[in-house]
């Protein structure tokens, strides 16, 4: 089945309406449930709650942030998740403001030489890109949207990788292969060009108005605040959804083996949990189970490291490799001094035992 936007939104909107009657004939526990508390599924409740609805929030974890993760144990509280909050988070920053935190610029980075470095692959005109800007760079000068919806109406002939976008700019397979350990993304053969002009696009528009910011004290603080901005009771944590189902009176939603019962729901799961859900919707509603199944969904691995000393040779601390560990970034602590190292691996890779992982954490 060839999944296209008119197919997606017209699937979607009738799913969504399916489950839109009240439950009429079994006692409601919440107006609304809410599946996940990551910043979207919070922002939700809080909506509704404010505008007199109970609502119930399930999380499967035992923490609430979803991809807001600060790492407070680790030193230098690196992020798991989200970090920089941009100019136009006109959400994010509203709630923060909302709720008394403050958004501060982000620490200064220490600049280092790359473009004579003897290691640098890069063609000529690149060569002052660092691994994770050559190919924006190597992108905003050959931009053809001139605002960020003229994506939709643009030639086929750009929609092209971002491989064969390299590839005719000049780019060797040295200089691919390093795009490609920078890249946040599955892969440079699947990533759409458009999608990086759009992004391009965002970003000129978001900086308009100044450099993005963070959250002052990591940015696990902004769902701390927004889950305790609740009503009692209305977060429930460590509930794992198995199964969703829309009928012509209501939803039922359940988790670890309890069944929740609402007029509606929301759901702010990502893709490849509900992958694994028992999803059921009224006979006449649109199935949306192939739009899930074809979802793609970017595949990232962090290992944070704890530094015992400084390190002692002359390599710079923020890197691009092309060792298994591939991507390395420092966190310094307010002295300006090195702490710890995160470090990203593009896939899913091997899973570490549980021991190893808290190793890894500190």
């Amino acid at each position: 089945m060839q999944l296209t936007r008119r197919g997606f939104v017209l699937a979607s909107g009738a799913a969504l309406t399916a489950s839109c009657t009240p439950i009429v004939q079994n006692k409601q526990d919440a107006d609304v449930l809410i599946l996940g508390a990551g910043l979207a599924g919070l922002h939700a409740a809080r909506m509704l709650e404010a505008d007199g609805f109970k609502v119930i929030v399930l999380e499967a974890d035992t923490r609430i942030g979803g991809r807001m993760w600060t790492l407070d144990q680790v030193p230098g509280r690196p992020e798991a998740g989200g970090q920089q909050v941009g100019q136009s988070y006109a959400r994010i920053r509203s709630s923060a403001i909302d709720l008394g935190l403050n958004i501060v610029p982000p620490a200064p980075g220490v600049a280092r030489e790359w473009a004579a470095a003897p290691e640098n692959p890069f063609p000529d005109a690149f060569k002052r890109a660092t691994p994770d800007a050559a190919l924006f760079m190597a992108a905003a000068g050959q931009n053809p949207l001139v605002d960020q919806y003229a994506w939709r109406e643009i030639g086929a002939e750009y929609d092209i990788s971002a491989q064969s976008f390299l590839e005719q700019a000049g780019f060797a397979p040295a200089s691919l292969a390093l795009c490609y350990i920078a890249l946040n993304a599955n892969d440079l053969s699947t990533y759409s060009m458009l999608n990086l002009w759009r992004s391009l696009t965002l970003f000129a528009i978001d900086s308009s108005s100044g450099g993005s910011e963070e959250i002052e004290g990591g940015s696990q603080r902004l769902p701390e605040a927004m889950a305790a901005s609740l009503s009692d009771g209305a977060l429930k944590i460590g509930r794992r959804v198995s199964a969703i189902a829309a009928t012509n009176n209501g939803v039922e939603v359940t988790a670890d083996g309890t069944t929740y019962r609402a007029a509606f729901s929301v759901s702010s799961l990502p893709f490849p949990v509900l992958r694994t859900l028992a999803l059921t919707l009224p006979e006449d509603a649109p199935s949306i189970q192939p739009i899930i199944d074809q979802m793609p969904y970017t595949q990232i691995q962090q290992v944070h490291l704890e530094l015992e000393q400084a390190p002692t040779d002359d390599l710079p601390i923020m890197m691009w490799t092309d060792t298994p560990i591939e991507r390395v970034f420092p966190v310094r602590n307010a002295a300006g001094a090195p702490v710890a190292l995160p470090c990203w691996v593009n896939g899913l890779g091997p899973r570490p035992s549980e021991s190893a992982r808290r190793r890894a954490l500190g």
